[in-house]
């Protein structure tokens, strides 16, 4: 959600996670920011979960990928331009291997080695 002010803009970042059994929310990340930069909305694209219950979320516009621990802490940023991502779209996590693989918009895979 990308709420505009006087003087620039509330971006917030909502991660929910939800028990496939009965529906209901479990956890709830929030992440709000204020910035100047009005025509640049962070577009999470894709989200996926590991076997440890780590939460990678690929955010669009920024070219990068963000690893968040089980209670939804952001922990660090994997991935970005510099290490070659350039139209990311979706993103798998291989736990037994330890990599991630990125599909990116002109139809190519990057794999990363992340542990």
């Amino acid at each position: 959600m990308v709420t505009a002010t006087t003087g620039g803009v509330l971006r917030t970042v909502v991660l929910k996670v939800i028990d496939a059994q009965c529906g209901r929310t479990t956890k709830t990340h929030v992440e709000a920011s204020w910035t100047t930069d009005v025509g640049q909305a962070d577009c999470l694209v894709h989200v996926n979960v590991d076997a440890d219950g780590f939460v990678y979320v690929l955010d669009g516009h920024n070219c990068c990928v963000q690893l968040y621990d089980t209670d939804l802490h952001h922990v660090r940023d994997l991935l970005d331009a510099q290490r070659g991502l350039q139209e990311p779209r979706k993103i798998a996590v291989d736990a037994h291997s330890g990599r991630l693989y990125v599909a990116e918009g002109a139809g190519s895979v990057l794999v990363y080695d992340i542990i």
